[in-house]
C-alpha cells in the first residue's frame, strides 16, 4: 500500500494537517476510493475504462466545437455542482454503516498520500522562491 508517516511529538502540525484532510474529504471517501482503485489499475479492464472516459470527453469537446471561454465556464459550473451535489446523493448511495475497517486503512493511505503530494509541491514552491530570491539574474 503506501508508507504512513510517521509521528513524533515534534510532527503535531503535519498530524492535525493530514487529520484535516482526512475530514475534509470525509464526503468524499467512497468516490476516492474508487477513483483510486481505477487510477491503480486494480483490474484488468480499467485501462480501458481510463482509456474510453478520455476518449468521450475529447469527442465531446470536439463535437461541441464549444469557444475556450464557453468550456472553461460550463467545466467550472460542473465541477460546481458536482461538489454541492455529491455529498448529498453519496449518502444515499453509498451507506455509511457498510464502510470497513479495510476501507478506512486504504482511505487513509490515499489521504497520507495526498498529504505527501501536496507537501512535495509546497516545498518545490518554497525552493523555487529561494533560488530566485538567492540567484536573480536582475540584480
Amino acid at each position: 500500500m503506501s508508507n504512513l508517516l510517521n509521528f513524533n511529538s515534534t510532527d503535531q502540525v503535519q498530524k492535525k494537517e493530514l487529520n484535516k484532510l482526512k475530514h475534509d474529504l470525509e464526503d468524499w471517501r467512497e468516490a476516492i476510493l474508487h477513483a483510486s482503485r481505477i487510477l491503480t489499475w486494480e483490474k484488468a479492464f480499467y485501462p480501458a475504462i481510463i482509456f474510453a472516459a478520455v476518449t468521450v470527453q475529447y469527442l465531446f469537446i470536439w463535437y461541441t466545437d464549444l469557444s475556450e471561454l464557453t468550456l472553461f465556464s460550463l467545466t467550472l459550473l460542473l465541477i460546481a455542482l458536482l461538489d454541492y451535489l455529491y455529498p448529498i446523493v453519496g449518502k444515499f448511495v453509498f451507506k455509511p454503516e457498510k464502510w470497513t475497517g479495510v476501507q478506512e486503512k486504504e482511505f487513509e493511505g490515499i489521504c497520507v498520500n495526498i498529504y505527501n503530494t501536496k507537501q512535495c509541491f509546497y516545498r518545490f514552491a518554497i525552493s523555487m522562491i529561494e533560488a530566485k530570491e538567492k540567484k536573480s539574474t536582475l540584480q
